[in-house]
């Protein structure tokens, strides 16, 4: 708006010295050539107004950046919608091409073990910068094994979900026990050990996609698997291969 402002002042201010000086010229030496001062100022006030509208429309084709995953860079970079969607898009299109490809896909869910202790001990900040720590630490292990990471929020703990296409019951066992372990190896703790060690609990399900099935019965055998793993102490992984005929019956 205050740019929008600028450009109406600059050029209504430009126009008028223009008129005024060519006025007075045509008046006073109507054979007199060249311009006098005012017409200059008045050219030079079209010329700052033009400048402004195009710095106006520069910034409205470019908005403000963003962050991976959609999220604006102010929020927090795990507590996001957007992942949601990708995941979701993502799931869709690894079922299909298992389901050509006859083989298997395993949907691996990871959270983070005492998080509201860490928080409390540590605060927001230093609990969101090991967060970022152990996601990347992950992705590197995950995108080494042709998988899929994303990141989301339940409520306000962190929440991981992987995709392990193309891959089978002891490999997605043996993922899961490496994904626990790289984020047990990071030895996140208080000094003196006053704060919870951070730890993983990890719920898999695995499965063999067939088009006609209902692919969220994966995603409810993994979460069926992760409440498991917590129920049972934590630190933890907790697998079971869904079932081809009945599905999940949790």
């Amino acid at each position: 708006m205050a740019i929008a402002g600028a450009v109406v002042i600059c050029a209504s201010l430009g126009l008028a010295l223009l008129a005024g000086s060519l006025e007075a010229a045509e008046t006073t030496d109507p054979t007199a050539k060249g311009l006098g001062w005012p017409a200059w100022a008045g050219l030079l006030g079209l010329l700052l107004g033009v400048m402004l509208m195009a710095a106006a429309g520069s910034n409205r084709s470019c908005p403000a950046s963003r962050t991976e995953g959609g999220s604006t860079g102010d929020r927090d970079s795990f507590c996001r919608e957007p992942d949601d969607e990708d995941f979701d898009s993502a799931f869709r299109k690894r079922w299909q091409t298992c389901a050509r490809q006859a083989s298997h896909l395993a949907v691996a869910l990871v959270r983070i073990d005492h998080w509201a202790a860490i928080v409390d001990t540590f605060g927001q900040p230093e609990a969101r910068s090991r967060l970022k720590q152990m996601q990347h630490s992950l992705s590197s292990l995950v995108e080494c094994r042709g998988g899929l990471l994303f990141v989301t929020c339940t409520g306000t703990r962190p929440c991981l979900k992987i995709l392990f296409p193309n891959t089978t019951p002891d490999g997605a066992l043996a993922d899961g026990e490496d994904l626990r372990m790289a984020v047990e190896d990071l030895g996140f703790d208080a000094v003196g050990g006053n704060a919870p060690v951070m730890t993983a609990s990890i719920g898999i399900g695995i499965g063999a996609p067939e088009q006609h099935q209902d692919r969220q019965q994966l995603l409810k055998l993994a979460r069926y698997k992760l409440d498991e793993a917590v129920r049972l102490g934590g630190n933890r992984v907790e697998a079971e291969i869904l079932d081809p005929v009945a599905g999940f019956r949790g």
